[in-house]
């Protein structure tokens, strides 16, 4: 077994090169979790047109994300372009130990708040004047859902997870 400096430099060098590895492994999972945090997010919302779902995005650091996209009229027997754009987390740029890193994810349309289920002045799944249902292609509280029981967890989880072990089978 080594003695004295020697010693010691060598475990400053393992030291190193785990918080290299975990470092790596942290980030890659955090950007997975993004991807896949997105994924479920456009999958459980509503989906009338396309535009909510296909507004989230990704943002690197903690960034407040701007409503700007405005609601689409839509018109009466128009097909609705629905398919799913795949939305991934930009990358960490020169990130090679284990820095804090944050993503921002959010909706881009000004009636997100709706969308959500956060606005309760304007309920998205309240029956209309006339007594008709709104076109709902989502649960009431979605979101809310998704948060509080376990879903968000388990996307971390699973994202995090696999890198970790990856990782280590790597040192």
């Amino acid at each position: 077994m080594p003695k004295g400096k020697g010693f010691v430099n060598e475990l400053g060098k393992l030291a190193n090169k785990l918080d290299l590895i975990a470092g790596a492994a942290v980030n890659a999972g955090v950007a997975l979790a993004a991807d896949r945090i997105v994924s479920d997010l456009q999958r459980e919302g509503p989906d009338w047109t396309g535009d909510f779902k296909n507004n989230w995005v990704i943002a690197l650091d903690d960034v407040e994300i701007p409503a700007t996209v405005p609601r689409r009229e839509v018109i009466p027997g128009a097909p609705l372009g629905t398919t799913t754009k795949k939305i991934k987390a930009p990358p960490i740029p020169g990130k090679k130990s284990f820095n804090k890193i944050k993503y921002t994810i959010g909706n881009r349309t000004q009636y997100r708040a709706i969308a959500m289920d956060l606005d309760p002045e304007q309920e998205r799944t309240k029956p209309r004047a006339n007594g008709s249902q709104p076109n709902n292609t989502a649960d009431k509280d979605w979101f809310e859902t998704y948060l509080n029981a376990g879903q968000i967890d388990r996307a971390i989880a699973s994202s995090l997870g696999p890198e970790l072990d990856r990782a280590w089978s790597k040192k």
